[in-house]
């Protein structure tokens, strides 16, 4: 299963991407909206799991336009 995670806080995205690569997913893993507003497009996304307070794009905004495409 794809997985888009958003995280700002660096050591908070590492750690969750490690546990959840090692639980079996595999992980487009994304610093910013803006950034996984570009993963969204390269990649079959299955589930996201978006912080709301990114900057770029704010993770509501961001939740809003995966979900149109």
């Amino acid at each position: 299963m794809n997985l888009l995670f958003v995280e700002d806080n660096s050591l908070l995205r590492h750690h969750l991407t490690e546990r959840l690569t090692t639980a079996g997913y595999y992980v487009h893993a994304a610093s910013d909206g803006i950034e996984a507003q570009y993963l969204s497009h390269e990649y079959t996304i299955d589930v996201a799991i978006v912080d709301l307070g990114l900057p770029g794009i704010y993770g509501f905004e961001l939740i809003q336009k995966l979900r149109d495409e």
